[in-house]
């Protein structure tokens, strides 16, 4: 049977197609993620076109067919009016994860960043009870994603020429307020939306390294986690090195800063406090150092206060590189256990990296 792809568009954050497609007499929106050589759909029933089954039809999906919804939980058990591809509009969440479908305006579908699966379906209208692959969509009033819905057309749409440079102004102001004049100033974001850069601060003997503008995005996942999603949907980066260390790989290093920043969305995951990511950029002859543990402010640092923004704080993340020994401890303990092993002399200035193990293990 054929199938006719009636909308089709990429996520603006994340590696991931929206699809509204039109096969077997039924509509279905669908998320697909690629991972690598491997594909993760996500998908909602819109609509059935034909009359609605007593029974979901085994058949169908055993010929790769996508299934009408049953008649006890379709509000059109005669059928809906076909879709016009030309009406159809897709809003995406803030996140990139995420969509909302509309039809002329009305939301038909939701798949939030965790729906879309048969343990967390996706959202429709046009279905009156929970099954397998929807459930309704109530009263706007009543379900919180038609709010984030709204928020999120107005992130998208708030973006003019004078957008970026009153953030830059201000996440600088911040910075600069505690570190002093940056000394480089590196655009990372190669031409493309969101604006990215990484600054750099050299101190006599020291440099650090903050990225700005990484927290105009809002993670993926967060909210699966964490009670109070706006306490960590947004992040910066920061390094403290030492000068002659840094212009032994500084391009390695910067180049691995600048990857960091594009990595919730292009996983589909989040970066926060006591996490360990895999580098390879850090090095010295005494030691390797195989991963970075993520620290949020550490009461030591520099207190950089950034402005709110969305009304999500803004974290900054030291990044402190982990020995061998120092990263197998945080991934068989845990990194708040690794945080408690801090060396008694190194305790002032642990999250600065000088090419020495920082925990007493």
């Amino acid at each position: 049977m054929e199938k006719i792809i009636l909308f089709e568009e990429q996520s603006p954050l994340c590696p991931i197609t929206a699809m509204v497609e039109e096969a077997n007499q039924c509509v279905y929106f669908y998320l697909i993620e690629e991972r690598g050589e491997e594909q993760n759909i996500r998908a909602v029933w819109v609509r059935n076109y034909g009359k609605a089954p007593e029974q979901l039809c085994v058949e169908d999906m055993r010929e790769g067919l996508p299934p009408l919804l049953p008649v006890a939980f379709c509000a059109h058990p005669n059928g809906a009016e076909k879709l016009d591809p030309e009406k159809i509009e897709l809003i995406w969440f803030e996140e990139g994860d995420g969509a909302a479908l509309l039809y002329e305006q009305e939301v038909l579908a939701i798949i939030p960043g965790w729906g879309g699966t048969e343990q967390s379906p996706g959202y429709a209208r046009d279905c009156t009870d929970i099954y397998h692959y929807a459930i309704p969509l109530g009263d706007p009033a009543e379900n919180v994603l038609f709010e984030r819905m709204e928020r999120a057309r107005d992130y998208w749409n708030s973006w003019d020429e004078d957008s970026w440079p009153s953030f830059q102004t201000s996440q600088l102001q911040a910075i600069e307020s505690k570190l002093g004049k940056h000394t480089k100033y590196y655009a990372i974001d190669g031409g493309y939306w969101p604006p990215k850069a990484i600054i750099t601060f050299e101190q006599e003997k020291l440099t650090y390294v903050v990225t700005l503008g990484t927290s105009l995005l809002s993670q993926p996942q967060v909210e699966l986690y964490f009670e109070e999603p706006e306490k960590y949907r947004r992040f910066e980066l920061a390094l403290a090195i030492p000068t002659a260390l840094l212009k032994q790989n500084e391009q390695g290093i910067l180049q691995y800063i600048s990857a960091q920043t594009n990595a919730p969305w292009n996983f589909i995951t989040f970066l926060g406090h006591g996490q360990t990511i895999i580098c390879e950029e850090f090095q010295t002859d005494e030691e390797n150092f195989p991963a970075v543990l993520l620290a949020c402010s550490p009461k030591t640092t520099p207190q950089i206060m950034f402005e709110s923004f969305r009304g999500d704080n803004i974290n900054l993340l030291w990044m402190i590189p982990l020995t061998e020994k120092e990263y197998h401890y945080a991934m068989e303990h845990g990194s708040e256990l690794l945080l408690e092993q801090i060396k008694v002399e190194e305790k002032e200035t642990w999250w600065m990296f000088d090419g020495c193990p920082k925990f007493n293990i």
